[in-house]
C-alpha cells in the first residue's frame, strides 16, 4: 500500500514485476531519495524502464534527467498523489520549462492513468483479511466510510478501532487521544503530505470535519474563507463530484489536529456551532449530528444579537436530548441534561420519565409521569397512548406491574384493552390464551394506532412459535404504520420503535429476510432517530447473514451488538426474546469451541435429556449453525401450510441423514439453497458426501464434492468476512494406511494383480481399498488416481 496509504506504491511495484518478468528492464527508485534518485535516472540505460514513486515530489534537477531520457526514447512510469502543498511537481515542471521548452511537447505524450479507490466491498476484504480479531459489522461500516476507498487509511483505522479510538456518534469520528503511542503509518505520511498549516486553518479543518457536507459558502460562513481556500489547495478538503459539496475526511483532520491549538479550536466549534445554530431560527431542521455538534458547542450567553436563538438552542437540546436517552446512552444524555439545565428546560412528562429512567433508574421515571388520573383528562390520543405505554414498560421494569389493582385502572379512567394490551407487551409468560383478543385488537379499523401495536405483537408471537405470516402481513404492517396517528410525536415513538424491532426481528426469523432487508432499511431510513436505528438494523442483518453461513462466534457478537444498540424503551417481552437468543447463541458458541470428543458427549447428553421433541428456538439455531447433531427427532413433521419454511427443511433434513438417505439430502441441500441458506445445504452435502463414501460410490462421492465446490465459492464471493478455513472441508474421512499405500501404487500403473503381490492380500481386497480411497478423494475413476498430486509421486 505504500506509506501514503492510498494503494499507488503497491500498483507501482505489481506493474515493476510484471515487466521484470516479460525479460525487459526494470528499476524502482523514489523522489524522495534525494541524489540517489538523480544518479539512478542518470546511470540507467536506455532501454531499462523507470518505475518512479513519489512523483508529487520531484525535484527539478530529477525532471530534467528524466526529460533528458524520454527524449531518447526512453521509458517510465510514475506515480503521483495529487493536490497537497507538499506536491512539488507544478513548480519544477515550470522551472524545467524554461531551460528545455521542448518538455512542454513531452508532456502531452504522457499518459495519465487515475487509480480509483478501492470499492466498500474492497476494503471490508481487506479488513478483515488484516484483523487478528473478528470486527463487527458497525465497527467495518465506520471504517469503510473513514477509510473513503483507501487501503492505508483503512488499517490504521483498524487499529484504532482495536484501540478504542473509533466513537461510534452520531457521525463517525476519531478520538486523537493516545495516537502519538500507535504506529500509524498512513496518518503520519498524511500531515506530512499536508504540511504545516496556519493554526486557524487546522481548527477549521477539524470543525468542517464534525459537520455534514457544505457548499463552500457555507464551509466559509461556518469558519472563514480565507481558511477554506487553504484547505482546498493543500486537498484537505474534498469534494464530492455527485452532491458538488465539500468536507474534511476525519482522517485527516485527525492528522491535522495536533496543530490547533485547544483554545482556538474550542472558539472554532463554538462560533460554527452558534452560526449553524441560526439555521434552525430559519425554521430548517438540523440534522441529528448537526444538531449533537450545536448541542454540545454552542454557548447559550452569546444570542443577544439574534432574536430566537436561546429558544433554537433550548429545543436543539431537547431534541438531542432526547434521542440518546431514547437509546439509553447515558453519559451523552446526562452532559447535555446539565446544559440544558442551565437554560431552565423541564424534566416534565415521558421526556422527563424516559431521562429519569436512564439515569437514575426506572421507579425515578414513574415519578415523573402523569399520575393515572391526569393521563385520563383531556389530552391528544397519541400523548395519552403514549405515557400509558410508556408506565407499563416502567412498572414492569421496576416489579410494580402487579401491585396496580381494577380500581386504580378504573379510577384512571383508561380504555381496558389499551391496557390489557399494553401489559401483554410486557408479560413473561405464556399469552397464547390471550391470541384472539390480540387479534380482535390488530382487525379492530377504528383504531390503526393500537391496530399496529397488537398487529405487531400477534405476529412476533406467531414466528416466535414457529408459525409462518402470510405474505400479505408483511403489506398490511407497513400500511398500518403509514395509517398510525403517532408516527411524527416525538412522544410516541417508543410504540413505533417497539413495532418495528418486532417486525425486524420477525423478519430475522422467516423466510423472507433476504427478500424485505431492503424494503426494511427504507423503513428505519424513514424514521426519526434514523442514525441510531440504522446501528442495531446493520447488527441484525449481520446476525442473519453469520446464523445461515454457520458461524455461530460471529452470530454471537453481532446479536449482542444488535441488544446493545436497540432502543431503550422496549417492553419486556420483547426485551426477555432478544436475551434469550442471546443465550442460545452463546450456547452454540461455547459448543463450536469445544474439541470433537466433548462435542459428541455434549449432542448425545442434549438429545438424551430433551424433554421436547417439538420444534422451539433453540432447535432453529443449532441446525442453521450447522450443529444438526445436537438435534433430538422431532415427532411431528411441521405443517408447511401453517409453520416457517425452515422448519420444514429441518425436519427433511435430520429424517434424510437419520435414513442415511443420500438422494434425499441432496435435494434438502438444493431447496436450501434456493432458500438462500447456505451453511445448511452445505452441512447436507457434506452428509451425503460422508454417506457416499461408506458406499464407496466413488463417481457419486465426485459429484457431490463438486456440488460442495460451488456453495463454497458461492458463499465466499457474497460474504466478506468468510474465510475458507472457517467452512466445513470437504473431505469427511481420511485414507487408513493400507488404502494410501494401494491408490499410491495404482497411482503408479501398477495392476491390482501386481499391488496384491505387493501387499501380499487378495484381489478382491486390492479393489475394496481402491474403490474406498477412490471414494474418500472425490475420485471417478483409476485414471483420477494416476493425477491426483499426493499420489503420484
Amino acid at each position: 500500500m505504500g506509506e501514503s496509504g492510498i494503494g499507488k506504491t503497491h500498483v507501482l511495484n505489481t506493474l515493476a514485476t510484471q515487466w521484470s518478468a516479460s525479460g525487459r528492464p526494470a528499476l524502482r527508485l523514489s523522489c524522495r531519495a534525494g541524489r540517489e534518485a538523480i544518479r539512478i535516472a542518470e546511470s540507467t540505460p536506455t532501454e531499462a524502464a523507470l518505475f518512479i514513486d513519489d512523483f508529487e515530489y520531484i525535484e527539478p534537477e530529477l525532471l530534467a534527467a528524466l526529460a533528458e531520457r524520454f527524449s531518447e526514447g526512453g521509458v517510465s512510469v510514475s506515480a503521483v498523489q495529487n493536490g497537497h502543498a507538499t506536491n512539488q511537481l507544478a513548480e519544477s515542471v515550470s522551472e524545467v520549462m524554461q531551460d528545455i521548452p521542448a518538455l512542454l511537447a513531452d508532456w502531452d505524450r504522457w499518459l495519465h492513468l487515475r487509480l480509483d479507490p478501492m470499492t466498500d466491498a474492497e476494503i471490508e476484504r481487506l479488513v478483515h483479511e488484516r484483523s487478528e480479531h473478528l470486527v463487527d459489522s458497525v465497527t467495518m461500516s465506520m471504517i469503510v466510510q473513514l477509510a473513503r476507498g483507501r487501503p492505508g487509511w483503512a488499517t490504521d483505522l483498524l487499529m484504532l478501532a482495536e484501540h478504542g479510538l473509533l466513537v461510534d456518534d452520531l457521525r463517525s469520528t476519531i478520538d486523537t487521544r493516545g495516537l502519538r503511542e500507535l504506529h500509524l503509518v498512513s496518518l503520519r505520511e498524511a500531515a506530512l503530505n499536508v504540511g504545516p498549516l496556519p493554526e486557524q486553518a487546522a481548527a477549521a479543518a477539524v470543525v468542517l470535519s464534525e459537520l455534514d457536507p457544505l457548499d463552500q459558502t457555507q464551509a466559509g460562513d461556518l469558519t472563514d474563507s480565507q481558511s477554506v481556500h487553504e484547505l482546498l489547495s493543500r486537498g484537505v478538503i474534498v469534494l464530492d463530484e455527485a452532491t458538488q459539496l465539500l468536507s474534511v475526511p476525519p482522517f485527516l483532520a485527525a492528522a491535522v489536529r495536533t496543530q490547533a491549538p485547544p483554545v482556538m479550536l474550542d472558539h472554532a466549534r463554538q462560533s460554527a456551532a452558534e452560526r449553524l445554530l441560526l439555521q434552525e431560527t430559519l425554521g430548517i431542521p438540523l440534522s441529528s449530528a448537526d444538531s449533537l455538534f450545536c448541542a454540545r458547542f454552542a454557548a447559550s450567553g452569546s444570542f443577544s444579537d439574534a432574536p430566537g436563538a436561546a429558544s433554537a438552542l433550548r429545543a436543539v437540546l431537547r431534541r438531542t436530548t432526547e434521542e440518546l436517552v431514547a437509546f439509553g446512552r447515558e453519559g451523552s444524555a446526562r452532559a447535555l441534561l446539565l446544559r440544558s439545565a442551565g437554560l431552565g428546560m423541564q424534566l416534565d412528562g415521558a421526556f422527563g420519565a424516559r431521562a429519569m429512567s436512564v439515569i437514575g433508574g426506572p421507579k425515578h421515571g414513574l415519578v415523573k409521569l402523569p399520575s393515572p388520573s391526569a393521563e385520563a383528562a383531556e389530552v391528544p390520543r397519541p400523548e395519552r397512548l403514549a405515557s400509558v405505554f410508556l408506565r407499563s414498560i416502567l412498572e414492569s421494569e421496576s416489579g410494580l406491574a402487579t401491585l396496580r389493582s381494577a380500581s386504580d385502572d378504573e379510577e384512571a379512567g383508561e380504555d381496558a384493552t389499551v391496557l390489557r394490551l399494553f401489559r401483554l407487551w410486557n408479560a413473561t409468560g405464556s399469552i397464547a390464551d390471550e391470541m384472539p383478543f390480540i387479534r380482535q385488537v390488530a382487525r379492530d379499523d377504528r383504531a390503526p394506532d393500537l391496530q399496529l401495536i397488537a398487529a405487531a405483537l400477534f405476529k412476533f408471537e406467531l414466528l416466535w412459535n414457529g408459525h409462518q405470516p402470510a405474505p400479505a402481513d408483511y403489506t398490511r404492517f407497513l400500511h398500518l404504520l403509514e395509517r398510525a396517528g403517532f408516527t411524527e410525536e416525538a412522544d410516541s415513538r417508543d410504540l413505533i420503535d417497539t413495532a418495528v424491532v418486532s417486525y425486524a426481528m420477525t423478519l430475522l426469523l422467516s423466510d423472507n429476510y433476504r427478500s424485505r432487508a431492503e424494503e426494511l432499511t427504507s423503513l428505519v431510513n424513514s424514521l426519526p432517530r434514523a442514525d441510531l436505528h440504522r446501528r442495531w438494523l446493520t447488527h441484525l442483518l449481520a446476525t442473519a447473514t453469520a446464523v445461515t453461513a454457520g458461524h455461530a462466534e460471529r452470530s454471537l457478537m453481532e446479536w449482542s451488538g444488535f441488544e446493545q444498540r436497540t432502543p431503550r424503551f422496549l417492553p419486556r417481552r420483547l426485551r426477555e426474546r432478544i436475551s434469550a437468543v442471546t443465550r442460545i447463541l452463546e450456547q452454540a458458541t461455547a459448543y463450536a469451541q469445544k474439541s470433537p470428543k466433548e462435542r459428541r458427549w455434549t449432542a448425545a447428553t442434549e438429545r438424551s435429556s430433551a424433554r421436547e421433541t417439538r420444534w422451539n428456538l433453540h432447535h432453529l439455531f443449532a441446525y442453521l449453525l450447522g450443529q444438526t447433531e445436537r438435534l433430538p427427532q422431532l415427532d411431528t413433521p411441521p405443517d408447511e401450510q401453517k409453520h416457517l419454511r425452515i422448519l420444514a427443511l429441518m425436519h427433511e433434513h435430520t429424517t434424510a441423514s437419520a435414513q442415511q438417505n443420500p438422494a434425499a439430502l441432496q435435494r434438502v441441500a438444493h431447496k436450501l439453497t434456493e432458500a438462500s441458506l447456505p451453511g445448511p445445504a452445505l452441512t447436507a452435502l457434506r452428509e451425503t458426501r460422508a454417506i457416499l463414501v461408506k458406499r464407496r460410490a466413488s463417481g457419486a462421492a465426485t459429484r457431490c464434492d463438486r456440488q460442495i465446490a460451488e456453495v463454497r465459492v458461492q458463499m465466499l464471493r457474497e460474504v466478506p468476512w468468510l474465510r475458507d478455513e472457517d467452512l466445513p472441508q470437504g473431505s469427511a474421512a481420511s485414507l487408513t494406511p493400507r488404502e494410501v499405500e494401494a491408490a499410491r501404487l495404482a497411482a503408479r500403473g501398477l495392476s491390482n494383480l501386481e499391488i496384491s503381490r505387493r501387499l501380499d492380500c487378495s484381489i478382491r481386497t486390492v479393489e475394496s481399498h481402491l474403490s474406498q480411497a477412490r471414494a474418500k478423494l472425490g475420485l471417478a475413476s483409476r485414471q483420477d488416481l494416476r493425477l491426483h498430486p499426493g499420489l503420484a509421486s
